[in-house]
């Protein structure tokens, strides 16, 4: 991490930063252009209700990048009447603020958030301004619940060598992120319909040497995904809560650097948890995507959990996933970085087994795994 989270990078049982899916509400959000940019995400931490990290063999039916594992960022729907302020001020002209209104009326509820922070930095290259606002409106009825989200952050940073470590370059980023998600949840006598969609747009100017701004080190890239999709589950007996979903995505960049690409893919996934018994829980998932410029890949995963107690209990999991090069990988170019136009997706197997003990507030567990990777990217010094 840099700075106070202004630049972070995620990394699940030693994955590199590129190999973590990261969720907002269950919907991947993860930066087409380099995953330097997945913790972009423009809400504050009134919005987020809790952080869901589930490292390994873990379930298909987000799509790709689940190498490392997934991490989730659950918002939180408004509360009656809150309202919170915050400030806050230190050396090295550091600064914070926070301001967030909630109220609910019947079923409907709304949020607004606002958060500014900013810092000369402890050293040079190292000072930052970061601006966050989001609004949050619901609607809530016996049998459906519709969820809209926007979210718009823009972050002003030096970034000392964080690109380029051990070279000692000054250089400096800017970034823009807006983000819609939309969600609609129908209950149907025992039939669950979710339709969703996603849009993220992203900006990035970035300079690799500060002190000498010439063409060849100045870099602007805009990126946007559309990710519209539905997911259909009902219980089914014996066979348990199955579900269905389709998916289609696109995912597009236009950077003075890498040029301007478009790809698209499309999806259809399966899923399915039963219990068997009073001791066994399984699950089962199965995806596929169909994307424009990589050949179909199939993804999916098996885990089952036996309850030796009501406190204790045995897993195992077994997962296959995958991850589409990043539009860096692909065609970035500059003094330091070159990529690589035929490079193909990663492809990995997860295995995992595990005990856990949970009793009220205490849990603790133990987990063995082996994870192999064909096809890994990385960048490499010659």
């Amino acid at each position: 991490a840099l700075k106070s989270g202004i630049q972070t990078d995620f990394s699940l049982r030693g994955s590199t930063f590129q190999q973590v899916l990261i969720l907002l509400n269950g919907q991947r959000i993860n930066d087409p252009q380099t995953a330097h940019h997945n913790s972009d995400i423009p809400f504050t931490k009134e919005d987020i209700k809790k952080i869901e990290v589930t490292p390994g063999a873990s379930s298909s039916l987000f799509g790709t990048d689940a190498i490392g594992g997934a991490i989730n960022f659950a918002l939180a729907r408004p509360k009656d009447k809150k309202t919170v302020w915050e400030f806050g001020a230190g050396n090295n002209r550091n600064g914070y603020g926070l301001f967030s209104i909630s109220d609910k009326f019947k079923g409907l509820g709304f949020r607004v958030s606002i958060e500014d922070a900013q810092s000369k930095g402890f050293r040079d290259d190292t000072d930052y301004k970061k601006f966050t606002t989001s609004l949050n409106a619901s609607l809530g009825l016996p049998d459906e619940l519709w969820e809209n989200n926007f979210g718009y952050q823009e972050k002003d940073f030096g970034a000392y060598d964080f690109y380029t470590p051990g070279l000692g370059y000054l250089s400096k980023e800017w970034t823009k992120t807006y983000l819609l998600n939309s969600s609609l949840s129908l209950n149907r006598d025992g039939l669950l319909i979710k339709p969703n969609f996603l849009w993220r747009r992203h900006f990035d100017k970035f300079i690799l040497d500060r002190t000498q701004v010439r063409s060849a080190s100045v870099n602007n890239h805009h990126t946007d995904i559309f990710t519209p999709s539905i997911y259909l589950q009902k219980e089914a007996g014996l066979l348990g809560k199955v579900g269905l979903g389709l998916e289609w995505g696109q995912e597009r960049i236009i950077s003075s650097n890498m040029g301007k690409h478009i790809r698209d893919h499309k999806s259809i996934f399966l899923d399915d948890s039963v219990g068997v018994g009073q001791r066994w829980d399984l699950g089962f998932s199965l995806r596929m995507d169909d994307f424009s410029d990589f050949d179909e890949v199939y993804t999916g995963s098996a885990s089952a959990k036996f309850k030796l107690t009501d406190e204790a209990a045995f897993n195992f999991g077994i997962s296959r996933s995958m991850r589409v090069p990043s539009f860096t990988e692909l065609y970035y170019s500059d003094l330091t970085t070159i990529g690589n136009v035929d490079l193909a997706a990663e492809k990995a197997w997860n295995y995992q087994a595990g005990f856990e003990y949970k009793q009220e507030e205490f849990f603790t567990g133990l987990v063995l795994f082996l994870r192999q990777e064909r096809q890994m990217i990385v960048f490499v010094r010659s």
